[in-house]
């Protein structure tokens, strides 16, 4: 079990400077990926991290994927969370979302397709990471498949830890994401997954309350998936140190997979 008192579970700061994000600044025009994907993986650079572009967002694999086809929904202009994005943007963001989850079942047709985003928001003036990784301070959906289980579906084991921090608010499923409708400005964290009859948003309205760092990354890794806890390797910042290897042939399957598509 996550206890609430772990270290990097909360950072507050009035400020954000979008220069410390990983995504920030890096899906201009031309862009085949992120610095940092770059670094990490140099072998990669001629393939790309880019699988899918639209106006105004991009899916990309996650740079310490988790299984198969760990993808991310990220926008490519700065947004803190998905509740914070334009209106404008509903239609084309539902469009990219729906292009990945489809391609998922197809791939995956044995999985549970799960989304989730660790929402920031602002509680007093404050903003709060609500368990975001502490380095990617832009929205980013992430999007995979997980092996059904035998006895209990993967939303329902998530969303009974989940609600020890916090209550959950049934919302639109996917591809719908209408979750500021809900949150206001508050932090959440958002889940859904494909056996689900809806979405979840669990919004923290108080600072009293700490969410751990990756909660939701963590709890699919080592409560579902059975990754050792204490070799770290469901966090991704000793994944890219450790795991570079296995990941480098991981993206590269998903690369070669998914291939690249402009919408």
């Amino acid at each position: 079990m996550i206890k609430s008192g772990s270290s990097q579970s909360k950072r507050q700061r009035e400020e954000i400077n979008p220069e410390d994000c990983a995504f920030y600044g890096q899906f201009d025009k031309g862009s085949k990926g992120t610095r940092e994907f770059f670094e990490i993986y140099p072998a990669l650079q001629e393939k790309g991290q880019i699988i899918i572009s639209s106006d105004n967002f991009i899916l990309i694999p996650d740079i310490a994927p988790i299984t198969a086809d760990h993808l991310l929904v990220v926008p490519k202009n700065h947004f803190r969370s998905f509740a914070s994005l334009p209106k404008s943007f509903n239609e084309e963001v539902e469009q990219i979302v729906s292009e990945a989850v489809n391609k998922m079942e197809k791939f995956h047709p044995n999985s549970e397709v799960v989304a989730f985003e660790h929402g920031m928001g602002t509680i007093d003036d404050q903003i709060i990471m609500c368990g975001g990784c502490g380095r990617t301070e832009h929205a980013h959906l992430h999007i995979l498949p997980i092996p059904k289980g035998k006895d209990e579906n993967v939303g329902k084991k998530l969303k009974q830890t989940i609600s020890q921090y916090l209550t959950g608010i049934k919302s639109l499923p996917l591809p719908k994401l209408d979750i500021s409708t809900l949150t206001g400005k508050f932090p959440y964290l958002y889940l859904w997954s494909s056996i689900m009859d809806s979405s979840l948003v669990f919004i923290q309205d108080s600072l009293k309350i700490t969410i751990p760092s990756q909660l939701i990354r963590k709890l699919i890794a080592t409560e579902v998936l059975k990754i050792d806890e204490k070799g770290n390797r469901w966090d991704w910042r000793e994944y890219i140190i450790f795991n570079a290897k296995q990941g480098e042939k991981t993206l590269l399957n998903t690369l070669n997979r998914w291939g690249t598509k402009e919408l």
